[in-house]
């Protein structure tokens, strides 16, 4: 994100948002205020006022109190005419993945399940101790178990946040279910350039395609084919807002062997042709 990131970047880090966006000094790689996509998970968190911002081509309205969780490969831009009064957390995969154990971190995953639609949350306590407990950790001494404690107060964190969102309160059926739908996502969005056919991934899963359905409906009121192509139709514009491939680069990188039938797909779902989407980001 940063050409030269302040303090010592262990996976973890803290930015007073004002200081990020209103300071001329800081120098960036990309404007904030244009789609962007992460590399790494982050946390808004706003500590005074209200602000807009965009999320996945979503707009966000977040107030004192709110935080706004984004996952890894979203897509987002802060709002020129917002004024952030607040922080934002950014973190790794590999500083989860090294710092917090696997059963823990398969609770706090749920919550960076974008299609759960829990990207938004009012927590102004848990936000406020968590600051306090980030902020003070880093104004201390550095020393080798300080990526130690940053996460197990970031797991700490976001264990709060799941239950606001009771996410803890589950069955063995949900769970379950669960299981088969967030490996259903992650085949997806690995494979979505070589199969956009629900009973394939329903094969792989080794489960019947009626299951499929269900379970996709049980999570995001959708059939799996409407979870394949809602997903296929955010990639695209993903790349269409925040990359410089072209219409016909971005229609193979979805695998599509013909621009046209990209072309075609892309209007059926969303009224515009991939050329007039882009427009209205440039």
């Amino acid at each position: 994100m940063f050409k030269e990131k302040p303090g010592h970047w262990n996976g973890f880090e803290l930015i007073d948002l004002p200081s990020l966006l209103n300071n001329p000094l800081v120098e960036l790689d990309h404007n904030p205020h244009h789609p962007h996509r992460l590399s790494f998970f982050a946390i808004i968190i706003i500590q005074d006022g209200e602000v807009h911002h965009e999320l996945d081509f979503k707009r966000y309205t977040l107030k004192t109190g709110d935080c706004l969780l984004i996952s890894k490969g979203q897509i987002h831009a802060f709002d020129a005419a917002s004024h952030y009064q607040g922080c934002m957390a950014l973190f790794t995969e590999e500083f989860l993945l090294h710092h917090v154990a696997p059963a823990t971190l398969q609770k706090i995953s749920r919550l960076y399940n974008y299609h759960l639609n829990l990207s938004q949350c009012h927590c102004p306590q848990e936000n406020t101790q968590f600051l306090a407990n980030i902020q003070e950790t880093q104004a201390s001494p550095t020393s080798s178990i300080t990526p130690n404690i940053l996460a197990a107060y970031l797991t700490i964190y976001l264990l709060k946040l799941e239950q606001i969102k009771h996410l803890n309160v589950i069955t063995k059926s949900f769970d379950r279910k669960y299981e088969v739908f967030d490996a259903f996502k992650q085949k997806v969005e690995k494979n979505y350039p070589n199969s956009r056919n629900a009973k394939d991934y329903a094969q792989q899963l080794a489960v019947s395609y009626k299951y499929l359905n269900e379970t996709c409906k049980a999570f995001t009121n959708k059939t799996a084919k409407n979870f394949i192509d809602d997903f296929v139709v955010l990639e695209a514009k993903r790349y269409l807002s925040s990359s410089a491939l072209s219409i016909k680069q971005i229609s193979f990188q979805c695998g599509f062997d013909e621009p046209t039938n990209f072309q075609k797909y892309f209007k059926k779902y969303t009224g515009d042709t991939p050329a007039q989407f882009r427009q209205m980001y440039l």
